[in-house]
């Protein structure tokens, strides 16, 4: 449920059926649960902090792979 809604989102996967909308203003990040090789040095950051840092330049991912 919630892991689905986040990739319809973010446009990782297409609804079955239906129409996914977001607002134009908005501004969506997750963090994958198998992504903690990225967050371990990062602990000391919140969520949001983290998200903000990672994606700072732009909206280019530091810790792509």
């Amino acid at each position: 449920g919630k892991s689905t809604m986040i990739k319809l989102l973010v446009g990782e996967i297409e609804p079955q059926t239906g129409d996914v909308w977001k607002h134009p203003n908005a501004r969506i990040a997750y963090v994958a649960q198998h992504a903690f090789h990225h967050i371990e040095s990062h602990l000391n950051k919140t969520p949001n902090e983290y998200i903000r840092w990672r994606y700072a330049n732009n909206g280019e991912d530091k810790e792509s792979l």
